[in-house]
């Protein structure tokens, strides 16, 4: 098992969607066996953070997956009204949680679509 664990946080206005990267073929993949779906005002920054703690956890219980090439390309379908991954990515902020084995790193993305 890889010593760096990825977590991906996609935000649109009230909603994020927290999905972990796991080993895949050689390469970290994001997936959607695991995900968190956080929506509406009250969610806290203590509620982003679990679901960031759930997802390290996962990647950690998982270790190497095989996916389909399916699996690969709609992680992030679950609980978006958009029809096509391009719009997906076009309206959402994608914030990128490293996991190092001494630090943690953030990546902070606007996707171009």
């Amino acid at each position: 098992m890889s010593q760096i664990r990825i977590v991906s946080i996609n935000r649109e206005k009230d909603r994020f969607l927290v999905c972990p990267f796991v080993m895949s073929w050689g390469i970290n993949r994001v997936t959607d066996r695991f995900f968190r779906s956080l929506k509406g005002p009250g969610v806290t920054a203590g509620d982003v953070g679990v679901a960031l703690l759930d997802s390290f956890a996962f990647i950690e219980r998982t270790g190497p997956l095989e996916l389909s090439l399916e699996e690969q390309e709609n992680f992030w379908r679950h609980d978006t009204r958009y029809r096509t991954y391009r719009a997906f990515v076009r309206n959402n902020d994608l914030v990128e949680v490293t996991n190092y084995k001494d630090k943690v790193c953030l990546f902070n993305r606007k996707w171009a679509g």
